[in-house]
């Protein structure tokens, strides 16, 4: 399996992030999803939202892209099964590699909100109604506060979704936040 990342990040004020939200719409898909309200990282939260995503002023998206190679997207036709595998596992690699990034920044100030519901622990303590065994750690799902992720791809980053046909896509995307209030962010 071979593939390349490439990162991007767009700035905007925290009062400007209700344009890329449909919490009413997003929240249907989430009700469907067997993470809610058996993982801490998925609605319904046991924070307010609002109060949440305001508490700083910068949100940082960073968009992050695993690329795939020729021979990798070639291997995987018409093999359902290896497409799946190929799929999972770069992207929890990846997922891993950006929210280790983001966690260096986030000891300087600031939360991240990850691209995926958490799988710190495997099975979410939720479910059996025990708290959070990493609440230092677990990051809530980006998409669990209603973000429209087509949107802010479009709109943000000129990016559209890409779709296989008979083999993986040509890209896989994981968008992701990060909140804070400092005017010289980046990722090392």
């Amino acid at each position: 399996m071979n593939y390349t990342i490439t990162t991007k990040i767009t700035t905007i004020p925290v009062s400007r992030i209700d344009e890329f939200r449909d919490v009413d719409r997003f929240i249907e898909y989430c009700k469907v999803c067997p993470n809610y309200n058996n993982r801490y990282s998925c609605p319904p939260h046991d924070i307010d939202d609002e109060e949440f995503l305001r508490r700083y002023s910068h949100a940082h998206f960073i968009l992050t892209q695993i690329i795939y190679d020729d021979e990798t997207k070639s291997e995987c036709t018409g093999n359902k099964e290896l497409q799946n595998k190929v799929l999972g596992e770069s992207r929890m690699k990846v997922l891993r590699a950006v929210e280790d990034e983001i966690l260096k920044k986030e000891i300087k100030g600031g939360v991240a909100v990850g691209s995926s519901g958490c799988h710190i622990c495997g099975e979410c303590k939720k479910r059996t109604g025990q708290p959070c065994a990493n609440p230092d750690r677990m990051r809530y799902a980006i998409d669990s506060f209603g973000f429209d992720i087509t949107k802010i791809m479009n709109d943000l980053f000129d990016t559209d979704l890409s779709w296989p046909k008979e083999t993986i896509p040509d890209y896989q995307c994981l968008v992701s936040m990060f909140l804070d209030d400092d005017d010289d962010f980046f990722l090392d």
